[in-house]
């Protein structure tokens, strides 16, 4: 007989953890808008980010524990760069892209773990572009 387990809520570790996909797909969708919100009125940068990273909070918050570590660092990197950049040049454009497209990419490939060589390779670089921009 398979075992499920409940949370006290009643709620099984599968509900949760689709919940938690789903609220990951929706908040970097938030990301992405917020993004082009950002590339068309520059001005907006400050405020946006600071939505942003309400919102990597969360993302990173809880990757771990429903198994995508990979999350939580890419979201730690975002964060990085969101409290450090202060306009919204092409650079940190570019950089805060390519933080959301990872983020995406780990949801849709259900990467869970580190992602292996690859996943290690791409958190590293992207860390390292943040510490060279900001």
């Amino acid at each position: 007989m398979a075992r499920l387990d409940m949370t006290a809520d009643g709620e099984s570790e599968d509900d949760l953890h689709q919940l938690y996909l789903e609220n990951a797909h929706a908040d970097v969708a938030a990301l992405l808008q917020l993004s082009k919100q950002v590339s068309a009125d520059p001005a907006e940068w400050a405020d946006a980010a600071e939505r942003m990273r309400e919102i990597v909070h969360n993302i990173k918050g809880q990757g771990t524990s429903f198994g995508y570590p990979l999350m939580t660092r890419v979201g730690d990197s975002l964060t990085i760069l969101l409290k450090r950049a202060h306009t919204a040049d092409d650079a940190v454009h570019k950089l805060l892209a390519a933080h959301i497209e990872t983020l995406r990419t780990v949801l849709e490939k259900d990467i869970k773990g580190s992602g292996g060589e690859l996943g290690e390779t791409l958190a590293y670089r992207l860390e390292r572009l943040v510490d060279k921009l900001v």
